[in-house]
């Protein structure tokens, strides 16, 4: 499986050079957030994009345009404001808002309406935290507990609180009637919560002659991930949007949450993809972290049909040097193709399995996996599960074999060293 890698368009790579670039190095689609924008205002960077992929001598554009859907969303905001921890801010209901006081922030009626003394308020996928500390009929007086840049238009969430909002806003409608005209093969709908909201886009999607575009569900509340597997004939493609996610929910959580929709669409054969903070680092950093190259090593391997970047592309430094970290890269095919990470629910099991011998030994021991030895390479450094010469043996008993690690909230990898684990350390596991 070839996973597709996406981008998304923005004013650090909306030129035709450094799109180019991009597809160059592998990127096989593009993605055009429309919760600022509609498609009008972006037709010079699509035309951009259509011209580089022609120039990369790439076929079969993936353009995909991301929708506003029920989203909460900041208001304008007169500037930018670097906000720090201790600062208090006033938060007032759309229509209500003074663009000339940089103190006072605009949030939409439904967000105001819920934001009692004792709340919190996450925006920008959590990156900025406020606490309301009082409240009358037309503000909330809030204390910054987690600064960060404050921009207008960024996402909102008041956890523990679901919103009956729209699945389309009125420019939703407007994009979707012109999604052909720009050449768009797939739209995203944002927070999708039932399998209702996918039959209202579809629905919209055939008055409109666009019933041909592929159908993204994005999974960002806990409606969604409560009703995945209803939503699942309803979309082409599931897509575990860790951004809003991790506002709905611990984030020690998510990657659980992660394993779990993603062991769900491989059982349903449904596409997945991943997004959300990939490669975060490299908006300001020339490389990235460890930890994301292990994440993005983790989707692939989990069976994603599809990673994406956001910020790293649309506004990053270092767009040109996020280059793909994953085993479709013509160097990581020989480092992966004997290895495989699927991260699922069971806590804490590591297992290899060696197909034909394994297979007969698990039969005669009435089902159960006993391994009294694990070999496990982690290094550091590069992420490799893979080192020919410790494994060969192996590989000389049988045909074919995977590497399984299978874990939950323990690793029991032993990080840049091989482990030979005693016979009475070994863990037995049931089918």
């Amino acid at each position: 499986m070839n996973t597709k890698i996406y981008g998304t368009v923005g004013p650090a790579c909306c030129n035709t050079e450094v799109l180019t670039q991009l597809f160059e190095q592998g990127m096989t689609g593009v993605r055009v957030n429309l919760s600022h924008v509609n498609l009008p205002e972006v037709s010079g960077w699509i035309q951009n994009i259509k011209t580089a992929h022609a120039k990369a001598g790439k076929t079969e554009l993936q353009l995909l345009i991301d929708l506003r859907g029920p989203e909460l969303r900041l208001g304008k905001l007169l500037s930018e404001r670097l906000l720090s921890e201790g600062d208090h801010l006033t938060v007032m209901s759309d229509g209500e808002t003074n663009l000339f006081d940089p103190t006072e922030i605009p949030v939409p009626k439904s967000a105001f309406e819920v934001l009692e003394e004792g709340r919190n308020l996450l925006i920008d996928d959590g990156k900025i935290m406020l606490k309301a500390e009082e409240k009358n009929s037309r503000a909330v007086e809030c204390v910054v507990v987690r600064g960060g840049i404050l921009k207008s238009g960024k996402s909102l969430a008041v956890p523990g609180v679901r919103f009956d909002t729209p699945t389309l806003t009125e420019s939703d409608i407007e994009n979707i009637c012109q999604a052909k005209r720009y050449g768009v093969t797939g739209v995203m709908l944002p927070f999708v919560r039932g399998k209702e909201d996918l039959q209202k886009l579809k629905q919209v999607l055939i008055e409109n002659d666009a019933a041909d575009l592929c159908v993204l569900a994005k999974i960002e509340n806990m409606d969604g991930v409560e009703n995945i597997k209803e939503l699942l004939p309803y979309c082409d493609e599931i897509v575990i949007a860790r951004g809003d996610l991790g506002n709905a929910m611990p984030l020690w959580k998510l990657p659980v949450v992660q394993a779990e929709l993603a062991g769900i669409c491989r059982e349903a054969k449904k596409p997945f993809m991943i997004v959300t903070q990939m490669l975060y680092s490299m908006e300001k950093a020339a490389v990235p972290t460890r930890a994301e190259v292990s994440d993005i090593f983790r989707a692939v391997s989990e069976g994603a049909s599809s990673v994406m970047l956001t910020g790293e592309t649309a506004v990053g430094n270092h767009g040109r040097s996020n280059e793909i970290h994953d085993r479709n890269r013509p160097g990581s095919r020989n480092v992966y193709k004997n290895a495989q990470v699927m991260p699922c629910g069971a806590a804490g099991k590591i297992f290899i399995e060696k197909r034909d011998i394994f297979r007969d030994f698990v039969n005669s021991n009435n089902g159960t996996k006993d391994v009294s030895f694990f070999y496990k390479y982690f290094t550091t450094q590069t992420c490799h599960l893979h080192r020919m010469a410790a494994l060969n043996h192996l590989k000389k008993q049988v045909s074919q074999f995977h590497l399984l690690l299978l874990f939950h909230d323990i690793f029991l990898i032993r990080c840049s060293s091989y482990s030979l684990i005693p016979q009475a350390e070994a863990r037995s596991y049931k089918n």
